[in-house]
């Protein structure tokens, strides 16, 4: 009897090849990535208060992840 074929294993490996290419990318150009635990209320009033998003994108996880990103970059130009 034969052995069905089976890609998953396959796929999975090319899934962490991708992910260790997008990590030693990454490292190469010094950005790293961080996975922080923080009440969503708590950082969307920040991220409002400090004029970095919009109320009315709150709920908007892409624009808080931008927002996040933009007030990130902007700590270094605030410390001088």
């Amino acid at each position: 009897m034969s052995k069905p074929n089976n890609p998953a294993p396959r796929i999975r490996s090319d899934l962490a090849g991708e992910r260790q290419r997008r990590y030693r990318a990454r490292r190469k150009a010094g950005l790293r990535m961080f996975t922080i635990e923080i009440s969503e209320v708590e950082l969307a009033a920040a991220l409002e208060s400090s004029g970095f998003l919009n109320p009315l994108n709150a709920d908007d996880d892409e624009a808080v992840r931008r927002a996040l990103n933009t007030l990130i970059r902007a700590l270094p130009r605030t410390r001088r």
